[in-house]
């Protein structure tokens, strides 16, 4: 009897480790049109659904240099800067700043300010689940320039850099586990004039929970077992 039950708990704690709760993955494509175009003001919510698991990514705050002062890297501005994507596709910044006749003179930032993460532009989200970041698809990534990955709590900057291979970064993150409601911030790195980035796609892994089912079972067949010893 005890060899019956101890095999039982075994195949269960088997079960509760294999296919039942595996991480699912979800894909954000930042087409033209979605939710995050069209100047997307900050609180934007973007929900996707593959394999019946469903993910949100609100975004928290865009901030982008202010063109109306002196120095415009010296000062980043929230107010007014929505997210943006350039035709058909890749999530950048909209600057209400860059409205300034001096800025392009001053700055030669160039007239696609609009639609780019350009030097020190950033976006920041938060997902309603537990993820990882799987990859991350960019438009392009010149050698002058990089995007900066940063995650709430962690002292540690992801930058990814032109490989002069594929602009497609695998695991980006190095597996790190982004909780609920943890700030991710992407930031244009690199030169004056010269940052250009766009996000085309990234794909995260939903963490699953364990199966209060199965938790459930295992519990009852361990207090089964410890009676019949």
């Amino acid at each position: 009897m005890k060899k019956t039950t101890f095999t039982a708990l075994l195949s269960l704690g088997i079960l509760a480790n294999s296919g039942i709760g595996q991480a699912a993955t979800v894909i954000f494509d930042f087409n033209n049109g979605t939710e995050l175009d069209a100047s997307a003001a900050a609180g934007t919510v973007m929900t996707r659904t593959e394999n019946s698991e469903t993910v949100s990514l609100t975004t928290l705050v865009n901030m982008a240099p202010d063109f109306n002062q002196p120095d415009p890297y010296a000062t980043l501005i929230s107010l007014g800067v929505g997210t943006s994507i350039n035709n058909p596709a890749g999530l950048g910044i909209n600057n209400p700043s860059t409205n300034n006749g001096d800025f392009n003179t001053a700055t030669n930032a160039g007239s696609d300010e609009g639609n780019n993460l350009n030097y020190l532009e950033s976006i920041t989200f938060e997902f309603d689940q537990p993820v990882t970041l799987d990859s991350i698809d960019l438009a392009s990534v010149g050698a002058d320039e990089f995007l900066r990955i940063t995650i709430e709590g962690s002292s540690t900057n992801y930058d990814l850099n032109d490989n002069g291979i594929t602009d497609i970064f695998t695991d980006p993150l190095n597996g790190l586990i982004i909780p609920a409601g943890t700030n991710i911030t992407f930031t244009g790195e690199g030169g004056i004039g010269t940052t250009n980035l766009r996000i085309d796609t990234f794909t995260v892994n939903v963490i699953p929970e364990p199966s209060g089912f199965l938790l459930t079972v295992l519990g009852s067949g361990l207090l089964a077992f410890r009676r019949k010893r």
